[in-house]
């Protein structure tokens, strides 16, 4: 039996994403805090990701203009936003950078989180480059 998810299905979890998760966190660890909001299953945050923040950058996203975020047909199947790179990031904290958390600026919701390369953060002093990565959404199979 076929299946079919339009595009526009695809987009809109995109635009999700890129309407309200503007703050790139470099994290030295993974949320644990899982507990559901309610408001579409965002994860809520509290102190968590702000204990882990090591550094972060607020993305843009705008109609019509210059963004970090790029929705586009994924080279694989179905549909991906890339968040541009990200550069020279001020250091906040220091620790072990192990993943990236796209969070919402206003609430502090969580709406994607990924593992990136360990890297030593030692300063306060230093500066973080995250580059530019991909989130992507499948065609139906």
């Amino acid at each position: 039996m076929a299946k079919f998810c339009a595009t526009t299905v695809l987009d809109a979890a995109l635009h999700v994403i890129t309407a309200n998760a503007i703050k790139l966190v470099v994290a030295k660890g993974a949320p644990t805090d899982s507990s559901s909001t309610g408001v579409g299953e965002c994860l809520s945050t509290g102190a968590d990701a702000t204990s882990l923040q090591l550094a972060m950058s607020v993305l843009t996203s705008a109609t019509g203009a210059a963004t970090d975020f790029e929705i586009e047909n994924s080279s694989v199947s179905g549909r991906k936003v890339t968040i541009s790179e990200q550069t020279t990031i001020a250091v906040t904290a220091t620790g072990v950078a192990s993943h990236i958390i796209l969070m919402s600026s206003v609430t502090n919701l969580i709406y994607y989180y990924t593992t990136c390369t360990t890297q030593v953060l030692g300063s306060t002093a230093n500066k973080v480059t995250v580059p530019a990565w991909s989130i992507h959404f499948y065609d139906a199979t």
